[in-house]
């Protein structure tokens, strides 16, 4: 909503496919991510391989690794950009194709607990465009997420089905505040769900924001 009807706000189209192999304990997958702001795009072509190893005998507990490889081309229209100096050379349109690695690790104890952590990007990259006078950069800097949570069944709020999920949601970026998602979820029934979360950001000052959410599945 806060994008809407603004000039090149941010558009993103995502396409995925997975397969799950039980008996071989993984999962394979492609996905396609095509992303613009403004003057600036990307789109990564990624394949993606997760082993589930099982580590209990009593109760259902597991740890998933998985890993993602792939190529991402980026796209900047700079000749399109007008600098404020009249005599500034233009710069040029530019594509460039680099790699990129991605790799998470996830574990769940009798499918009630869970915890997560990955790192989708890697490569800590520049890309820079330039003309005969001056240049433009992009760099590109690795992520750090990471997930906790767990579901407890809540047959008050409707019938057996239901249940409520808290969860931790924390990212951290070099030299960006560190950004904390707690949420709670509430399914109401097998068709209904409602939530509600707190989203802050730890740094000199803290800014924080309260969302509500309903869905139906």
């Amino acid at each position: 909503v806060q994008w809407w009807n603004q000039p090149e706000s941010p558009r993103t189209q995502l396409l995925n496919w997975e397969c799950v192999a039980d008996k071989q304990n993984s999962v394979f997958g492609v996905h396609i991510l095509n992303d613009q702001t403004g003057k600036i795009g990307q789109t990564g072509v990624y394949g993606r391989y997760a082993y589930r190893l099982k580590m209990g005998r009593k109760v259902d507990q597991a740890l998933v690794i998985g890993l993602q490889a792939g190529a991402v081309q980026y796209r900047a229209r700079l000749s399109e950009i007008r600098f404020p100096d009249p005599n500034t050379q233009p710069l040029t349109d530019e594509v460039s194709l680099r790699p990129d690695i991605g790799a998470g690790i996830y574990y769940h104890y009798a499918d009630r607990y869970y915890a997560g952590l990955s790192v989708p990007q890697t490569f800590a990259y520049r890309t820079v465009f330039q003309n005969e006078v001056q240049n433009f950069s992009i760099r590109r800097i690795p992520h750090l997420y990471a997930v906790a949570g767990g579901y407890w069944s809540a047959p008050w709020l409707g019938n057996e089905t239901s249940f409520i999920e808290p969860s931790l949601w924390i990212k951290y970026v070099k030299n960006s505040p560190l950004n904390l998602d707690v949420n709670l979820r509430c399914q109401i029934s097998e068709l209904l769900w409602a939530g509600t979360g707190l989203n802050a950001a730890l740094g000199e000052q803290i800014n924080a924001a309260l969302h509500l959410e309903a869905g139906l599945f």
